[in-house]
């Protein structure tokens, strides 16, 4: 599989990490997918490389010597804010956390599913999205028609058909709006899926619109839960547009 972005233009992607080992088979995994990938031992050499090359993907272990990936992100952020970011730990999971707080959108716990990674470095690639989103829907057609939308407005989105699924997806993912089915049939429904992600300090202000047929019926609960918009069922490509614009 030969990797291509928009302009038929190999990505170049930067692997960071002090793991001889663990470098060099994500360098090979990354080949075999027709990146160009370059690699450093640790963050000064990354972001010297970072200089002189114009990287589409950065990958970067957290925990190294010299210059952690803290500061690799950070400096990242604020000097190359086009370059996509993953961040990755063998430690820890609260390093994630932590640096998600800088912003950066991907990150990923070591040792990772392969299949998993490889998705996760395709959507951090892909310049035709400027905004991430969190689609959590039970009904089959609902949730290709909402996926259709959202792909058509240029914004990546990541899908859930329940809502625990939605949690364990959101354990290493960072997304700037989110819309939520609010009857998802078995488990957890949307009110009460919306209140476990405000608890966490990552989504406490991520926007979130209700998706429901039961607009007039729930729309105080909806509110009192802390949704930002209800999106009434059915819905327009123009009413989705509308919502999303005054959130994002």
């Amino acid at each position: 599989m030969e990797a291509k972005n928009k302009d038929d233009v190999i990505p170049k992607v930067l692997v960071i990490d002090d793991e001889d080992d663990f470098r060099g088979l994500t360098v090979d995994l990354l080949e075999s997918e027709g990146y160009d990938v370059h690699a450093a031992k640790d963050g000064v050499e990354g972001m010297d490389l970072v200089h002189k090359t114009p990287f589409d993907l950065v990958i970067t272990d957290i925990i190294m010597p010299r210059k952690e990936g803290f500061e690799v992100c950070q400096e990242l952020l604020a000097l190359y804010p086009d370059i996509a970011i993953i961040a990755m730990t063998g430690a820890s999971p609260d390093y994630l956390k932590q640096v998600s707080y800088l912003g950066v959108k991907h990150t990923i716990q070591k040792p990772f599913e392969i299949k998993k990674f490889l998705s996760m470095v395709r959507n951090a690639i892909d310049k035709n999205t400027t905004y991430t989103a969190l689609a959590v829907e039970d009904d089959f057609a609902s949730r290709q028609y909402l996926a259709l939308l959202l792909k058509k407005l240029k914004i990546h989105v990541l899908i859930a058909e329940t809502g625990e699924a939605a949690l364990e997806m959101m354990r290493d993912e960072n997304v700037d709006v989110m819309l939520i089915d609010i009857a998802l049939g078995a488990g957890i429904d949307g009110i009460e899926l919306y209140k476990r992600f405000k608890i966490d300090s990552r989504f406490s202000e991520t926007p979130a619109i209700a998706v429901t047929a039961f607009a007039r019926d729930k729309g105080n609960e909806i509110f009192a839960a802390g949704f930002d918009d209800v999106l009434a069922k059915p819905y327009t490509p123009d009413q989705l547009k509308l919502s999303l614009d005054k959130h994002l």
